[in-house]
């Protein structure tokens, strides 16, 4: 009698292992064999729970790392519980060291405490937009919080899902700047131009000579709104290119894309008494658009030239650095102030808005010699000193 219930004792303490594949050894008799039986079928009963419970846990750890979302959880001590690696890489922290300690001691961020506080005596969903300093910048998190309820829906905390939605808060500002920069751009010529005509038609016209002198303003104001707005669409088709890698590019020698860049803006360097040096190295050969190569570097030479003074001097030369073909462009000009080197090539960013004008700018051309490299998968760099001039490098992945 005892050897059986020995046997089903150890079966049923064995019953929380899950492996399902180990022999069983129950000695059973005709007396306990139906006493066996019941207690085979209930360590399967509950190995079958057992493997389904940890397969979920599984299953849910899986679903919970692979979450581009951060999901934190905090008991009503406001004590952390869990938390994914999503939320500990955008809240900046450890997520072992993390669980079981307090809010204010995981984060150090008062507006994400004060939501979790205020949390804890809401009732529904609550969502906020925060705002945390990350060494000096900025980041834009959205959360999103409800409470956390057990099994007999009794509430033992909240639940918090986190985005980092700085990304995308940049770009809707760059968006509204870019729109109110376009506005303020077209606005200037489409004044001029109504104010102008509106003059013409209040009677200037009997006067030929100041008539003439005023389509001659009208003419320009126009030509500046059709140059902007040939920049735009230029952009546009850069950037829908680059982000659809539909740019056609063939191997071929940067040289003659240089040189021919360069006699375009031959005539302008010597109506301004300016000397252009170009020096192109060894045949450097990369896959490159060459209208569009040579339209950036065309652009960096019309400002060097419309920057330079009367008898300076514009260099151009190319040279190679760690696989990269790269093709400097110097100019001897008044140079630029360190605050706005980063942002000369935004859209529309002028150093000195009016010289800009004045000499013809739409304030697209830098912004559109960025995005012609980025298609290239190479980068642009400015060195500059005030009073001695900058220096532009265009860098291009090499063809060896």
């Amino acid at each position: 009698v005892t050897g059986p219930l020995a046997a089903m004792v150890r079966e049923a303490r064995r019953a929380d292992e899950p492996d399902l594949s180990q022999a069983r050894q129950v000695w059973e008799t005709r007396e306990t064999a139906a006493l066996a039986g019941a207690v085979r079928q209930l360590v399967d009963r509950h190995r079958r729970r057992l493997g389904a419970a940890l397969e979920e846990v599984r299953t849910q750890q899986s679903v919970l790392t692979s979450m581009s979302e951060g999901l934190l959880a905090v008991d009503l001590q406001e004590r952390v519980v869990s938390l994914n690696e999503a939320a500990a890489r955008i809240l900046k922290i450890t997520g072992m060291d993390a669980v079981g300690r307090s809010i204010q001691e995981v984060v150090r961020h008062s507006q994400l405490q004060q939501f979790v506080a205020g949390l804890l005596k809401a009732e529904g969903m609550v969502e906020e937009d925060l705002v945390m300093l990350d060494q000096g910048e900025e980041r834009f998190l959205q959360a999103r919080g409800s409470a956390l309820r057990d099994v007999e829906d009794r509430r033992i905390g909240v639940v918090i899902v986190i985005n980092d939605v700085t990304r995308l808060r940049r770009l809707e500002n760059m968006r509204r700047d870019f729109a109110a920069n376009v506005s303020h751009e077209l606005k200037t010529p489409i004044t001029s131009i109504k104010g102008f005509v509106e003059t013409l038609q209040d009677g200037a016209l009997e006067d030929r000579a100041q008539a003439m002198e005023f389509l001659g303003i009208v003419q320009r104001q126009a030509g500046r709104l059709e140059a902007i707005v040939d920049d735009l669409l230029r952009l546009a088709r850069i950037e829908r290119d680059h982000e659809h890698q539909s740019l056609e590019r063939e191997v071929q020698a940067l040289g003659p894309v240089i040189e021919s860049a360069a006699r375009q803006y031959e005539p302008a360097a010597k109506d301004k008494g300016i000397l252009m040096e170009v020096e192109v190295g060894a045949a450097l050969e990369a896959a490159i658009d060459a209208a569009l190569m040579e339209q950036a570097v065309g652009n960096l030479l019309d400002n060097a030239i419309k920057y330079s003074p009367a008898g300076g001097r514009v260099c151009v030369w190319t040279d190679v650095n760690r696989g990269m073909a790269r093709i400097h462009v110097r100019d001897e000009g008044c140079g630029i102030a360190p605050q706005h080197q980063g942002r000369v090539f935004q859209r529309f960013y002028r150093v000195d808005r009016a010289r800009s004008r004045a000499m013809g700018g739409t304030g697209l051309g830098l912004a559109i010699v960025k995005h012609i490299v980025l298609a290239h998968g190479g980068s642009v760099e400015l060195e500059s000193e005030l009073g001695i001039g900058s220096t532009f490098t265009l860098s291009v992945p090499l063809v060896e």
